[in-house]
């Protein structure tokens, strides 16, 4: 990177390729975007780009970390009734995994082995990756809230369950991630039966 620019130009040289990146990765996926593209619309060299990403894997994760919104409970379409709590948590955590589940799985793979080496390397961008998780449970936590306090939801520590939820669609998102065999639809299945396993008990 040449010497001759300056921190402020660097970082809107990184700011529009993270936009360009985002865009792309979010219209096409990440098998059909190119480096290329991305470096095309951000107006550099490929070549430029690996000075500011050291791949296209690591851009992916900070192109979307950048711009991920956690599923907001306002922005759950169904009305929240007895029958259908498990329903809405289905929603809410599937949504909170969409940027592995939706990647081909040996690119998740690799995400995961980078966030091992952003823990060590990158603190800061690994802090945004685990706060990320930590709104997400801070979420759970306050849909099971509203559950209880609109009486579909016997007592239950909500903070317990929250993590518990969490904790299961993390274990199926690496099982679907690590074994071949197991597919979006098998995740999906099993995830549903440990939600309605940690849930139901308490529903009224």
């Amino acid at each position: 990177m040449s010497a001759r620019i300056n921190k402020q130009e660097q970082e809107k040289v990184r700011r529009d390729i993270l936009e360009s990146a985002y865009k792309l990765f979010s219209e096409n996926g990440y098998e059909d975007t190119k480096t290329r593209a991305i470096s095309d619309m951000a107006g550099i060299a490929e070549g430029t780009l690996f000075n500011y990403f050291s791949s296209k894997a690591n851009l992916y994760m900070e192109s979307m970390l950048e711009n991920v919104e956690i599923s907001s409970i306002k922005l759950i379409d169904k009305e929240m009734t007895r029958e259908n709590v498990i329903d809405i948590l289905m929603e809410y955590v599937t949504k909170t995994l969409n940027i592995l589940i939706k990647l081909p799985k040996t690119v998740s793979k690799e995400l995961i082995h980078l966030s091992t080496y952003l823990s060590k390397k990158k603190r800061k961008m690994f802090d945004k990756f685990a706060d990320v998780d930590f709104k997400a449970i801070a979420e759970l936590e306050e849909i099971l809230k509203q559950m209880k306090e609109k009486g579909f939801l016997k007592e239950v520590d909500t903070e317990t369950a929250a993590s518990t939820v969490f904790a299961a669609a993390f274990f199926e998102l690496l099982l679907y991630i690590y074994e071949d065999h197991y597919s979006k639809e098998d995740m999906v299945a099993s995830l549903r039966k440990k939600l309605e396993l940690i849930i139901k008990p308490y529903v009224n």
